[in-house]
């Protein structure tokens, strides 16, 4: 099983996605319950731009206990829930993602995406904000650290002349 996982990866790092796919598919169907089968599989779709196909294995890597990659499935089954505009599917995904992974940026980057589709650029822009301040060390943004966090929680204030 490593052996062939192994060719997928090193195929998939060689753009050859599809491939990539063909093989994963074959490997897959010697053990379709198999959580990383599952997994790689779904990984294999997203690189085609198969998102539709991707969730279905994502879910199934998921609830049969992936324990390696596991942060990134949550992550693959959101963005594909996301790119289908399946929203409230992606919140749920991110949230649940973010409850075991809370210190997880990229999760927390994408569940601020879903919130922005789903109407709360508020959310979305206070959560980014936040992000960009605490983990970039550019100067030219720290500068403005103190400015921006507090514009980022009064996105809808407006100054008195």
């Amino acid at each position: 099983m490593e052996k062939e996982l192994a060719r997928v990866a090193e195929l998939r790092r060689n753009q050859e996605f599809e491939q990539a796919y063909l093989l994963m598919q074959t490997l897959y169907q010697q053990n379709p319950k198999d959580p990383a089968y599952n997994y790689q599989l779904a990984w294999c779709c997203d690189n085609l731009g198969k998102e539709k196909e991707a969730i279905s294995y994502y879910e199934t890597a998921i609830r049969e206990g992936l324990e390696e990659g596991l942060v990134d499935a949550y992550s693959g089954l959101g963005r594909s829930y996301r790119a289908l505009g399946r929203y409230e599917e992606a919140r749920a995904t991110f949230e649940t993602a973010l409850e075991a992974f809370p210190d997880n940026l990229a999760l927390k980057a994408f569940a601020s995406l879903t919130a922005y589709n789903l109407g709360e650029s508020r959310i979305a822009v206070s959560t980014l904000l936040t992000l960009l301040l605490n983990h970039v060390t550019d100067e030219s943004l720290q500068s403005y650290g103190r400015a921006l966090r507090y514009y980022g929680e009064h996105l809808d204030e407006v100054v008195e002349e």
